[in-house]
């Protein structure tokens, strides 16, 4: 493994990384000491082709009891769910909000929103 300094490293580390991903290994130091290793990841992620994904899938079918078991949880979850938005009315006094200018009119008459038309 290649001992490399700090100093070295900031100043190429271009050169260092393309070494690094054709494979080298170093050891980067800091006053002659050894701080961290520097390599190639173990492997890079790709993604499988879609036939070999659909050919697992066929391999290992979907346990039917796990799925009727979501199944039921799901409907569970969408019974107890409540769309928050779903009625604003409830969430809004609309004697204030209702009417459009209710709010500006009031926030006018303190000064944040400029003079009031009239």
């Amino acid at each position: 493994m290649v001992r490399i300094p700090q100093r070295e490293l900031r100043n190429n580390v271009s050169d260092v990384l393309r070494r690094a991903e054709a494979g080298e290994r170093f050891t980067i130091t800091v006053d002659g000491r050894p701080v961290a290793e520097l390599g190639p990841l173990a492997r890079p992620h790709r993604l499988a082709p879609a036939a070999q994904l659909a050919q697992i899938l066929a391999d290992a079918p979907v346990d039917s009891g796990q799925a009727a078991e979501l199944e039921r949880l799901r409907g569970e979850d969408e019974e107890s769910a409540r769309d928050p938005w779903g009625d604003v009315s409830t969430l809004v006094d609309t004697s204030v909000f209702g009417r459009r200018g209710a709010v500006v009119r009031r926030s006018r008459a303190r000064g944040r929103l400029g003079r009031q038309r009239r």
